[in-house]
């Protein structure tokens, strides 16, 4: 990875010496400047990292995070469809620029007790009449209609709160130590899983509506990435991935198909990718 460099450029012209002319050109080229831990000049030393106290306006005056940070003190996202390599990529380049690598939420833990230890909701799914009451990904990729499963629903905003969560801890964990952070896939991306399950009736439109109104309102509390990777792929390279990989829920999809995964591409397209641009 060390070919790469310590820079990232987007599709775009060239960018003026104006940061102002630069805000103002939408296809501007925005050069990420990223210093590799291979190049002859190291990153610059950091501070002490924040430890231990609750910081507040008090110790703000003696304690400000600016000189912790560096050229790499930013956030990274690695996004793309299912079978693009989102994870082995943030790793090389977690590694090549020193940045901090966080994987995607444990769907496993989405359902842990917060107060009683080892105790999982998903377990209570057997006294259920005749659908789950928790949604893990296992019912998730088996559901064939809504009817079916009305709470596939209810597990989107469960794992948007998730992922909200994790990017927060993302940034605070950069002005805690100065460390960047790099993410295999992010709270944006919750919208376009969302948009596919619209076209596969497997979430009501109205719910939808709501759903992006509630969101857009938590993305107001969030810093935006200094740096989106998308790893472009047609359905049928993603589908051919999915199958190599070979997870029983996912091979075994009823939804799973390379329309789904188109309506996923076409909501990065039309949801994510214009609005981090």
């Amino acid at each position: 990875m060390a070919s790469l460099g310590p820079r990232f450029l987007t599709l775009g012209v060239k960018c003026t010496k104006s940061q102002l002319l630069t805000a103002a050109l939408p296809s501007c080229t925005q050069i990420a400047k990223l210093r590799s831990v291979n190049d002859p000049f190291p990153l610059p030393p950091r501070a002490k990292p924040f430890r231990g106290r609750k910081y507040n306006a008090f110790w703000q005056m003696f304690d400000s995070p600016i000189p912790r940070m560096n050229e790499n003190s930013i956030v990274v996202l690695v996004e793309g469809n299912l079978g693009t390599g989102k994870k082995e990529l943030a790793k090389k380049l977690a590694e090549e620029f020193d940045l901090l690598y966080i994987d995607d939420i444990d769907f496993n833990s989405m359902y842990m007790s917060p107060v009683f230890e080892d105790f999982n909701y998903r377990d209570l799914n057997q006294y259920a009449v005749d659908r789950p009451m928790y949604v893990g990904l296992d019912e998730f990729w088996a559901t064939e209609k809504l009817e079916d499963n009305p709470m596939i629903m209810r597990s989107q905003f469960d794992s948007f709160h998730l992922r909200w969560f994790k990017y927060r801890n993302a940034l605070k964990h950069i002005f805690n130590t100065g460390q960047g952070v790099i993410m295999a896939r992010s709270v944006y991306s919750d919208i376009a899983f969302c948009h596919a399950m619209v076209n596969r009736n497997l979430f009501k439109k109205s719910v939808y509506k709501k759903y992006l109104e509630y969101t857009n309102k938590a993305f107001k509390y969030l810093f935006t990435p200094h740096l989106v990777i998308y790893l472009d792929a047609t359905p049928a390279y993603s589908m051919k991935k999915i199958k190599e990989r070979n997870v029983p829920h996912e091979v075994n999809s009823p939804i799973l198909t390379e329309d789904f995964l188109s309506k996923i591409s076409e909501g990065y397209d039309k949801k994510i990718l214009p609005k981090l641009e």
